[in-house]
């Protein structure tokens, strides 16, 4: 998991940063709610455009607090678990070959 705050600006910006990837990414306007440690079969990244999304890196412990700008890498199967208040994202996923 690699968390990086300050990553782009608006939505311009982390549609920028997914399409350099050579991917195409959708919207995610979440609610309020929580995901107990959970893992996916693909990798993903998430530019954060409003709001909050704590994600929890359940190996170490460490906690993130992603908020507008901040742009999560999660590889395949990272265990994790998340937390918000609500937040609007770009986002990608990528299946491994």
């Amino acid at each position: 998991m690699k968390i990086s705050h300050q990553q782009f600006n608006d939505e311009a910006g982390a549609l920028t940063l997914i399409e350099q990837r050579g991917y195409n990414s959708l919207v995610l306007d979440n609610p309020a709610g929580e995901a107990d440690a959970h893992w996916h079969d693909f990798d993903s990244i998430t530019c954060i455009l409003e709001g909050m999304l704590v994600v929890t890196d359940v190996a170490t412990g460490t906690v993130h607090e992603c908020i507008a700008g901040s742009l999560i890498d999660l590889p395949e199967a990272c265990l994790h678990a998340e937390f918000t208040t609500g937040f609007r994202a770009r986002s990608e996923e990528h299946t491994s070959e």
